[in-house]
């Protein structure tokens, strides 16, 4: 049969060697660190964030610029003293999500111009925390508005410089929660806060120790935060109406607040009244009697079937368990009672006003003819004597109304059983015997507990003959063994104080534990033996693999310098190859157009269509040129006949003169 052994699990090779560097950081050289891919930095800086030993160093602040790059997402800064260096350093954190600067803002050192300066530079931040810091003032959150649109979580409590002009700021961002406990904001800046786009998305405020807001400021968060879901507000100007209605109107899953008792000890005797002196739990039987009548009217199935509830206890309203659970059954139950009693009732809702509900019920109970000698308050808990009273006369009132009768009841006749008597001395006491037995073995005379042979054999001389004869039927005898035989059992009972079968327990579980002892130590001697011996060959191989690595290691850190060198250079050179690669995009660029533009003159000057053309257009010219001398001489014939005619005008008009 072969024996499986379990070891423990250990840490990963790629763990232990993020130990090793952090043990021994100053081993390595600044160059050496920064080489390192983003990842191994990310891990190596949140170890590096919980090492108190390296926290205190003084070249912390290199360690975190090796580490520091563009892929951090997150950075807790709570357990060093911060200034405006490590921010500065920070700075190149670009895809930064989660911010801890402080706890308490009396160990740092940085400035408000050092923040915005990183705040300006990390546009992807979540979340930011800084806590009672000097630093963060109200320009701060007006960064943090206009740079990091994607914050949804800022804890800035303590901090003495935040007054309403910053939450007027952070009304324009859609922030989840916000903490901003022990600041001067007052009810002006909550109001201006909360009307803002984080209406809709804030689901947890802290407001601790703000003294300047009050239950305006209050009321207004209520009003205006629709998804809030917890809210905090100790030692705030906040009054017990608020509170009253905060519980009962809005579905908050966790409620902090301060109640200050100013004066706890009653002076004068509690008047206690003569009804409650008599009996004090008047209330249990009544509600045991209200269950009853709940159970005639059929409750189980026209009630607690509709709301997929399970049957009430019987001390249901008498015992506080829920406060807030059972005045909403309370509720319900009574406007199922009224409309039972014929009235028209609605059912109240979970989230109304609990003062308008209890109104409307007692009116409701008034007008059915109750004397009401108690005050609406009481029936706001959901439990106490009031209550029960409340839903007893609405159950009265609606079984008249079903008109169900109660008949006298009729008990069933009891017939006797005869019993048979037997004689105590058929019986065996085993009490008694044991103790007749202590009795006869613990006499001190020695004489006789002495067992003589002699006292067995009768005398000759006693010996009697004696005539047996039976006057006893057969069958009756047997019939009376059949009837005493049972009587005649001993049943022994194993008690657990009995301190016999304990012992004997004890003695069975030491053979137990005697059997399996031995064969488990050699099991477990032989596993620590191999363990060991195991230990010591890790061992041994991890230095036999730490003395053949180390030139490896050696060569590996000569070549990754050479690499880091060669990069440099292959960079310096890429710079030179990048300028004349566009100088020559340039040329060709220019060459590419020169070609253009050539080869739009040869197909110009290769192309006879423009020659066709002119010799059209020549041949067209010509035959508008003969036509325009055609019509110029027909014009100059024409002028030559007018000008005869005018002189043979003249010719006779002046022979006709001079005749």
């Amino acid at each position: 049969m072969s024996t499986r052994y379990y070891l423990s699990s250990v840490n990963s090779l790629f763990s232990i060697t993020l130990d090793y560097i952090l043990n021994h950081l100053t081993d390595f050289q600044l160059e050496e660190l920064t080489i390192l891919p983003s990842s191994i930095k990310n891990l190596l800086l949140k170890r590096l964030q919980f090492t108190k030993q390296l926290l205190r160093s003084p070249v912390f602040n290199d360690y975190l610029k090796a580490f520091a790059n563009d892929r951090t997402s997150q950075v807790n800064l709570t357990c060093i003293l911060v200034s405006d260096e490590i921010l500065d350093i920070l700075s190149s954190c670009s895809n930064l999500k989660r911010l801890d600067l402080t706890e308490n803002g009396s160990i740092c050192q940085f400035t408000s111009e050092g923040l915005s300066k990183l705040l300006m530079q990390t546009k992807n931040l979540n979340i930011f925390i800084a806590m009672k810091s000097d630093a963060v003032t109200d320009d701060i959150l007006r960064i943090l508005s206009t740079y990091c649109k994607k914050i949804n979580g800022i804890n800035i409590g303590g901090c003495q410089n935040i007054s309403d002009k910053g939450l007027e700021f952070l009304s324009n961002m859609e922030l989840e929660w916000l903490k901003i406990s022990e600041t001067q904001v007052t009810d002006e800046g909550i109001a201006a806060f909360v009307e803002g786009k984080c209406s809709q998305t804030l689901n947890e405020l802290s407001i601790d120790n703000c003294h300047n807001i009050t239950d305006i400021g209050l009321r207004k968060i209520t009003e205006c935060c629709p998804n809030l879901r917890v809210i905090s507000f100790i030692s705030c100007g906040a009054g017990s109406a608020f509170t009253d209605s905060l519980c009962f109107t809005r579905p908050v899953k966790q409620l902090f607040w301060e109640v200050k008792f100013v004066k706890m000890i009653r002076i004068e005797p509690k008047i206690v009244p003569e009804k409650e002196q008599e009996n004090p739990y008047t209330a249990f039987v009544a509600m045991e009697y209200l269950l009853d009548k709940l159970k005639l009217l059929n409750y189980e199935v026209d009630f607690l079937s509709e709301i997929k509830l399970k049957p009430i206890h019987k001390y249901y309203f008498v015992v506080t368990k829920n406060s807030g659970e059972q005045f909403y059954l309370f509720t319900i139950l009574a406007a199922w009672l009224i409309r039972k009693a014929g009235k028209q009732f609605s059912t109240p809702q979970e989230f109304d006003d609990p003062n308008t509900t209890i109104d409307t019920i007692l009116a409701a109970v008034k007008e059915m003819g109750m004397q009401v000698g108690f005050s609406a308050n009481k029936l706001k808990q959901g439990v106490g004597e009031q209550v029960v009273e409340v839903l007893d006369f609405l159950a009265n009132v609606a079984i008249t109304k079903q008109n169900l009768t109660f008949q006298t009841p009729n008990p069933p006749e009891e017939k006797e059983q005869e019993t048979e008597i037997i004689d105590d001395e058929s019986e065996l006491n085993l009490d008694r015997v044991e103790e007749e037995m202590i009795a006869a073995y613990s006499d001190d005379s020695d004489d006789e507990n002495i067992f003589r042979l002699d006292n067995i054999k009768p005398a000759k001389s006693e010996l009697q003959q004696i005539d047996l004869k039976s006057t006893i039927d057969e069958e009756s005898w047997k019939l009376e063994v059949e009837r005493v035989l049972p009587l005649l059992k001993v049943t022994i009972k194993n008690e657990n104080r009995d301190w016999r079968s304990h012992l004997e327990q004890m003695r069975n579980y030491k053979n137990n534990i005697d059997e399996t002892l031995t064969p488990t130590k050699n099991q477990l001697e032989k596993l620590h033996k191999e363990i060991s011996s195991t230990l010591d060959k890790i061992g041994n191989r991890e230095k036999y693999l730490n003395r053949e690595l180390e030139t490896v290691l050696d060569n590996y850190r000569t070549l990754q310098d050479q690499l880091s060198k060669i990069k440099q250079k292959y960079r310096s050179i890429s710079t030179g190859v990048a300028e004349r690669n566009r100088e020559l995009n340039n040329l060709n660029d220019k060459v590419e157009s020169i070609k253009q533009q050539m080869e739009e003159r040869g197909s110009s000057m290769t192309d006879g269509t423009p020659l066709v053309n002119i010799k059209k257009t020549i041949g067209k010219v010509k035959a508008e040129i003969i036509d325009m001398d055609v019509r110029i001489g027909v014009l100059e014939s024409l002028l030559l006949q007018t000008k005869i005619r005018e002189e043979r005008q003249l010719e006779n008009s002046f022979d006709h003169i001079v005749y």
